[in-house]
Formats: C-alpha cells, structure tokens, sequence
C-alpha cells in the first residue's frame, strides 16, 4: 500500500503538469481509410469528380512534443499498414484524365491519366497508379494501359511493364526502342509489342513476350514494316487469334497471320476478318447498289458467305431476296470494317454475330431494308432488335447513359460506365476510357489497396413557404450522386442567399435542356414537357414537345410536331393552351416559297426577342443536307412572311437574318457587283434591308473581306464583323487574346458604327448574369456564379436562366 501511495503522489504533478500546459498532449491521429471487411461494403459509390482527385489517403502520425517533464514524452504511433484484401471480382478497369498540360511534347499534349479498379462483388473502387499519357502533334499516342489476365500492361514511351491491380510493378517486359502499338493476348498471358524503327533500335519488328516469366517468345526483327502494319491494323481492337497462337499484321502490303513459330500466312484480299481472327466474311457478286439522300451510295451483294479462317471451309451463305440484296450496316459497327485494310466488308461484333442490312423490295419503297444479325456458330439469321442488342452487349457498358452536354460551346458529353444497368462511373466521354474487365479464376489477394470513401452530398432544403422566396431567382442544373436522379434543378435567391433543389431529373438526349419560363422552368421528363413552378408541384405539358423553345418573355413554349400533319405548335405555360398552329403542308401557299424548293422540310424554329413570333427554318431537301435554307416569320395571328434572303443552314451564326427578323443583311464583293450568299464570304459591302417592305435601309464598306465565320447579329439592332468573332465560336482551339483589329459593331438604329476590343465585344453583348466557372476536365467540379460572385458548385453544370418573381402572387 505505501509503494501504490508513492507512486500516485509522483504521478500528481505530472497531471498538474499536462493539464496546466507544462505538456502538451499529442493530438490523436487522423482516421485512415482502410479496407472493408467483406460483409462490409463501401457505403455508396464514390463521385467521378473527387474520387477522380482522390489519392490514397496518407496515414496521421502523432508526433513528439518536447516537453520539460521526462515523463510527458509521447511515443510517436507507427504507420499502420493497410490490411491485404481479397478481391472476389468481377472487377472493372477504366481511366480518367486528371491533368493536361498542353504544349509538351512540342504542338502536343502530355495527360496525367488515373486508372481505377471497381470491385462488383464489394463495391470497391480504388487507385491503381497514375500514368503520363502522351499524344504527340501528329497525334500518335505513346502510351496505353491494357487487360491481361488478373493484372495489367502499362506501356509509357518506350517501356513496358506488368503491374498487379494494385498497381505494384511486377516486371519490365521491354525497355528499348520506340513503340507503335502492344496488344495483350485473350488469355492474357503473353503481349505483342511492335517496336522501332528508332536510334538505337534500327529495324523495326514484333515481340512476343510471356508475361508471367518475362521469356520472349518472338521476335520477328526487321521482316514487318511498321508502316503497314499500323495501317492495317490501326482500325482493328484486336490483332490476336482467338486461341493466342498468330497475329493479324502485314508484309510488303500483304495482311496475314503470323504464327508464334515464325511462319506467316497470306490471307486472301476478298477475305474481311473477324475480331477474334477466327472467321472471315466473303461477298458473293455485287447486284447494284441503293442510294440515300443522293449523297451516300451502298454497293449490294447477292449472298454473304461465312468462313472458317483456319480450314477455309463455307460454314454459312446467306442469299439475298429475290430483286432484293444484302450490303454492310454503317451506323451499328461505328468504327469500320473488319478486314486487314480491306473497304466496304459487312460488320462483325466481338466473337460470332455478323451484322448486315437485308433489302427488302417493295413497290414505290425501294429503299427498305431491315438490320439483321447472324449467328455464326448456329447459322440463324434474326431481325436486330432491343432485346438481341443488349443479350449480345452483355452487362457491360462502357457508354451505356445518353449524351448530357454540360457546354454546347465545348463539346463535352457525359460518358458512363455500366455494369447490369447500374451506373459504375461517369465522365467526360474523351477524358473517361474502359479498359476491360479481369474475371478471377478465384480470390485474390492484394496489399496496399486504400478504397474509396466518398459520401453522398445532401440536396439543399427547399423554403417552406413561398413567403420566404424575395427573388430574382438564378437556376441552374448539375450533376450529384443521388440514389435516384443525378440531374439536380437548383434555385439560387439573390435576395437571401439561400439555395434548395427544385426538381431532380433523368437526362435525356432526346430532349431539350431546361430552360427558365415565367414562375419556373420547362424541362423535360421521359421525353415529356414538364413545367416546373418554383414554389409548387411540375405540370404535366404536351407530351410530343421534346425539343421545345420557350419564349423570351417565359409565357409561351413552341414546338415541332413530328405527327401527321406536320405543324408547328405554340402554347402557353402553364395552361397549355394553344396559341398559334402552322401547318408545314400550308407554308408554300400562305408565305410563297421560292419555285425551285419543290421538296423541303422545317428543320428549326426561333423566337423573336420580343415573343411577338417565331421565325421557322425551311430547308431545300432537293439540296440534301448542305442545301439552301430560307426564314419564314409565323407571327401568332396566324400570318406567315417569307424573309428575302437565302440563308446558309450549315451554321446558325451565319443566318442573313436579324434575331427577330426585321432586318436582313446582304454582302456585295464590290459596289457594283451582285449579292453573294453568306456561305460563300468574300462581302466587303453590306446592304441592312427592311424584311417587311425590302427597302435597303443602310449600306456601308466593312473595309475587309468577310467570310461566313467573321460575322453575327449581336442583338435585334447590332450587326458585327471581325475576323475575332472565331474565338467566340471555338473557345477551346483559339484563345480570347488581345484584338488585331477589334470588332465593329454597326447599329442599325442610327447608322454609327463603333469599333471596340473582343474582350469588351463579348462582355457587352455575350455575357450573361448566370455563368459557370469549369475546370478543363468538364466532369470535375464547377463553380456557378451570378455577376462574377460564386454561388454554387456542382458537375455538368447547365445555366437554367433567370426568373424574376411576381411580388403580387402569395
């Protein structure tokens, strides 16, 4: 009892020490992401945009804090060690761009590309490695990462390594001489790699390497000429026999199978093989072709016979109808043809199924045809329908969600990955890429693994009564995960700061974006008009008005009917109620088209800044695509004006038009020379002319030869020229520098034109209160701004618009 009175009598002061700030106490640790037990799975998928910045998270070590008393020294915590993992599969592989820096190599572009590995069976992403991905200035690309087995193949410049899933280096495969293509065999056990010609490696050849050992297999020397062999084969996804034992590539201009014993096979020209290398395709004689829209012309055979590369055996002949014909399907396969270099040969998927279009003759339909697919290991030829199609593209999908355009100035689409119809990942569909999937023959076990924990981000809370709404009202959409919808509708009052979420949305691509009308906005919902109040529940519109335009003033939504007849509709929101309806079938008699469109079709309609009417686009169809528009006004009494000028449809900025269709400008190449098209530049002088009466109201020498991108309407009364405009039509290719010769700007009203710099141009004619700030990677996360000011953040971002709240309605 007296040593335990001792001994608490020492430890007194030493309390009193540590509680009076003689010693300070170590601070505890921060939390280390570690591995889920198996009957533990992540709690919900992770975000694209911070799982795509996301690095394993560094282990928190307490550190030593001096301290007078030798008693008050804290042992510093050893770094825990992330336990191993078992990993059950299937796993799925993809990458994602997390950085660019442009310029390096020299008119190229160096990506730090992130590859990630998603665990199906535990719900369990995590990251590989990072790789810097090089596309040089003639856009050859000195990198890839592939599927081999239960690891991967990573190829930078002029190395190639096997890496485990955990991205650990098990072993440099090659290391010398410049590299044009690699390409893993099916049973992931050995990698073809076409290497040089470069300094140190002279002749160029293919090596065959065994992974597992690093053994070399093959290696062909200086036999292949790199140049047709990447000619040959830079269409194809895959260049290896199905049972690993030959290669697809090309000698002295001749494609053939090289053997992994050195022997090559010659194939026969009319030949087109398939992915696996196992069949080939041979058309029987050519029976004419079939034409669509007097632009594409379609060579059609009589039979297509299917064979069996190693024997050369017939397996299959499929004969066409009687007067009809059998030619390949071009909108399905998307990237070509099978063959080795060979055109026009009928399109095959990954393993058996041959597609192709079958003609079938009918009286005043010669054009009819139906997608049919055949089964090369039965020989059964059936209609291509929904079903066969996702039966035949398996669970996986590497763009398996519609397009979603964040900025339809940048191009960028939303890009998913997809496994049974759940969503895996979603990207920027360029900067997102699938690599494979690796299906375990068992468990594996990897260390070093940190997985991905990333919670899903609450909806802001909506106010609870109107009377807490003061407005204006900035809405905008973006992307959250979200156990339903990852489209969110997000309302901003600039009065009272807050933000809440006013709808949440599926997106799709058949679809109009939402756009703001009066007390709300106007989306779209299961390919249905949806109007949305700020303050209560959405209205059901008319469920034919997918690709809807609401109008300025935000009480009225025009549409094209694409049901018999033809029409175009306006109606107002959020009654429904019909306002105006153009009959296509009427236009050529109420607004006198021109004699030479004998055939035509409407292609757009637009609203006049002050809502008063709609100018409707009409195509020339006899011209095909490219052919020559004009601009019918509908006003909503029912009255149609043919506006005087040709316009040019191949690009909305070139219409002759104003935005409201008043005014018309026309471009002369010299003072006494005729009218030219706006499609064919070269204006110098310019005629403003009144649509109503056709009276030149202004004519002026723009003092430079315009081409069709060096001019717009800036609004209803300013018409502008410079040869900066471009900059504002390809933000990402040319860069808002410093004017060469500034923007003229001609306003009609007075007949004054005023000349400024591009940046002041834009800030005064193409600069919105609402806007978004985005990093280069469109998927990560963006910030919305109102008047320069940050008010919000979020993926995909889309400007909704502006709503100004009645004070007059409770």
């Amino acid at each position: 009892m007296t040593r335990g009175l001792l001994a608490l009598l020492v430890a007194i002061p030493v309390l009193v020490l540590l509680s009076c700030g003689g010693a300070e106490a170590p601070p505890p640790p921060s939390p280390v992401a570690t591995a889920p037990t198996e009957a533990t799975p992540t709690p919900a998928p992770p975000s694209p945009t911070e799982a795509a910045t996301a690095t394993p998270v560094p282990t928190a070590t307490a550190t030593a804090t001096p301290s007078p008393s030798p008693t008050a020294t804290a042992t510093p915590t050893p770094e825990p060690t992330p336990p191993p993992v078992t990993v059950t599969g299937p796993l799925l592989v993809f990458s994602e761009i997390v950085e660019v820096e442009r310029g390096r190599p020299q008119y190229g572009r160096t990506e730090t590309r992130r590859v990630y590995v998603y665990d199906l069976s535990a719900d369990r992403y995590w990251v590989a490695f990072d790789y810097a991905h090089t596309i040089q200035g003639s856009g050859r690309e000195d990198s890839a990462v592939q599927v081999a087995g239960e690891s991967l193949i990573l190829w930078t410049e002029d190395e190639v390594r096997h890496v485990s899933l955990a991205g650990e280096t098990e072993r440099v495969l090659f290391e010398s001489g410049r590299i044009s293509w690699l390409e893993s065999s099916p049973d992931g056990t050995k990698v073809a790699i076409m290497y040089g010609p470069s300094p140190s490696v002279p002749d160029a050849g293919v090596l065959v390497v065994d992974i597992a050992s690093g053994r070399e297999v093959l290696d062909t020397g200086g036999r292949f000429d790199p140049i047709s062999i990447r000619s040959a084969s830079e269409n194809l996804r895959q260049r290896w026999h199905a049972d690993g034992t030959a290669l697809l590539v090309e000698e002295q201009g001749r494609p053939g199978l090289l053997r992994l014993d050195g022997t090559f096979e010659v194939l026969p020209e009319d030949w087109h093989v398939s992915l696996d290398l196992r069949y080939a395709l041979r058309v029987g004689e050519e029976a004419g072709g079939v034409s669509f829209n007097r632009h594409h012309y379609q060579a059609v055979w009589e039979s297509l016979d299917v064979l069996d590369v190693a024997t050369g055996d017939v397996l299959w002949t499929v004969q066409a109808l009687e007067d009809g014909g059998l030619f390949q399907e071009i909108d399905y396969a998307g990237d070509g043809w099978w063959g080795p270099g060979l055109p026009k040969a009928p399109a095959w998927d990954d393993r058996r199924h041959v597609f192709f279009n079958e003609l079938t003759p009918e009286p005043g339909l010669p054009n009819r045809h139906v997608l049919r697919v055949l089964d090369v290991a039965s020989g059964e030829v059936r209609p291509f329908t929904d079903e066969v199609e996702a039966r035949l593209r398996g669970p996986v999908g590497s763009d398996c969600r519609p397009r979603s355009s964040a900025d339809p100035s940048r191009r960028s689409y939303l890009r998913a990955i997809c496994y049974d119809g759940e969503v895996i990942w979603e990207g920027a569909s360029r900067w997102l890429q699938f690599l494979g999937v690796v299906d375990p023959a068992g468990d594996i076990e990897l260390r070093g693994v940190v997985p991905l924990r990333v919670a899903v981000e609450p909806d802001p809370p909506h106010p609870s009564v109107r009377g807490e709404m003061v407005g204006p009202l900035l809405l905008y959409e973006v992307y959250r995960p979200h156990p339903t919808t990852p489209r969110l509708a997000i309302a901003y009052d600039e009065a009272t700061g807050h933000s809440w979420t006013l709808y949440r949305r599926e997106h799709s691509s058949s679809c109009a974006p939402s756009q703001a009308a009066q007390g709300g906005f106007v989306t779209c919902a299961w390919a249905e008009a949806l109007y949305v109040p700020v303050d209560g529940q959405p209205v059901p519109l008319d469920s034919r008005a997918q690709d809807f335009r609401v109008s300025p003033d935000g009480r009225m939504v025009v549409y094209s009917s694409r049901y018999n007849p033809h029409s175009t509709v306006v109606f107002e929101v959020p009654s429904g109620d019909e306002v105006l309806r153009v009959i296509h079938d009427e236009i050529p008699t109420t607004a006198g088209l021109p004699p030479a469109m004998t055939t035509w079709t409407v292609w757009g309609e637009a609203w006049t800044p002050d809502s008063s009417a709609v100018v409707l686009t009409v195509v020339d169809d006899d011209m095909g695509y490219g052919g020559p528009t004009v601009a019918v006004i509908a006003r909503l009494d029912g009255t149609l004006h043919l506006v005087p000028c040709p316009v040019d449809d191949n690009s909305s900025s070139s219409n002759c038009y104003a935005p409201d269709g008043r005014h018309v400008v026309r471009g002369r190449s010299d003072v006494s020379g005729e009218y030219t098209q706006p499609e064919w530049g070269n204006w110098r002088y310019i005629d403003v002319i009144d649509s109503e009466t056709e009276r030149v109201l202004w004519s002026f020498d723009a003092s430079a030869s315009l081409g069709r991108w060096d001019w717009e309407w800036a609004s209803p009364d300013h018409f502008a020229w410079s040869p900066d405009l471009l900059h504002r039509r390809y933000p990402d290719t040319f860069a808002a520098t410093a004017s060469r010769a500034g923007v003229s700007v001609f306003d009609i009203r007075t007949g004054q034109t005023e000349t400024s710099n591009f940046q002041d141009y834009v800030a005064r004619f193409h600069s919105p209160r609402g806007a978004t700030d985005c990093p280069e990677n469109p998927a990560h996360s963006c910030r919305i701004l109102l008047d320069g000011e940050v008010v919000g953040e979020g993926r995909w971002p889309t400007i909704i618009g502006i709503v100004e709240l009645d004070p007059d309605t409770p």
